[in-house]
């Protein structure tokens, strides 16, 4: 922990970050600020606040992009919503509180393997199945629910001129539906133009449940599913562009 800021290490996270990362996000945007390799900021993970308060972490966001935006212009930065997915309808998030618009991405972390429509409960928070544990699959499959989750926020986000990406995704490989939920959830997002990225995660207590590689470092069989474009996007993806798409 000693490499850890010491403003970093305890109470609210929203709280703290508006209150003192500013410098150190400035800094880091001026940084890489002309390297064409750094494609956008994503500044904050899963930014935690109990009871969900989606405008407190929008302010907190509009500040750090305020303050990316004097170093760094013309990057696109990434805005997520508490936990990395969670409801940003019109009861749970004003996003006005969003000023700036320009080249900014809602990026979330989609795990959702169905059971609860939308995957949106009371509180703005996750309801149904979700695979970020290693161990929960995708049976029954439900290939609507997971439409219905990404439709909740295309739709809410669209009226608001911002676009999404999935910063996230993954399910355990030993996981019950696992090839049938990546080609489900890659054929989406291949329908509906989102640039996505598979949480490539490995250490020796969970054997490597959510990597894409296996225990020699080989790919797994499933990760040919992650890059093969399996639909062409609709009419509509345009509004979900933004991001060069990676797995």
């Amino acid at each position: 922990m000693h490499w850890v800021p010491s403003w970093a290490r305890a109470g609210d996270s929203v709280a703290t970050v508006e209150a003192s990362a500013l410098p150190y996000v400035r800094k880091l945007a001026a940084r890489y600020a002309d390297d064409p390799v750094v494609a956008a900021y994503d500044p904050v993970n899963e930014p935690h606040r109990w009871p969900i308060d989606q405008n407190a972490v929008l302010r907190m966001y509009n500040r750090i992009i305020g303050a990316i935006r004097e170093v760094a212009p013309k990057k696109v930065v990434l805005v997520e919503p508490s936990y990395g997915d969670s409801s940003l309808a019109p009861d749970c998030a004003d996003l006005r509180n969003l000023t700036y618009r320009r080249d900014v991405v809602v990026s979330i972390h989609d795990y959702y393997a169905g059971g609860d429509q939308d995957g949106f409960g009371d509180g703005c928070r996750q309801a149904g199945r979700y695979a970020y544990d290693g161990r929960t699959g995708y049976e029954p499959h439900a290939p609507a629910d997971l439409r219905a989750h990404l439709a909740a926020y295309l739709d809410v986000l669209a009226r608001a001129g911002l676009r999404l990406e999935v910063g996230e995704f993954g399910m355990g490989v030993s996981a019950p539906g696992q090839a049938r939920w990546v080609r489900d959830s890659v054929r989406l997002f291949d329908e509906l133009g989102l640039s996505r990225a598979w949480w490539e995660y490995r250490t020796q207590a969970d054997a490597g449940r959510l990597s894409a590689t296996d225990a020699h470092g080989r790919w797994r069989p499933f990760t040919r599913m992650l890059t093969a474009a399996t639909a062409r996007p609709s009419a509509g993806a345009d509004r979900a562009k933004g991001l060069p798409t990676c797995a």
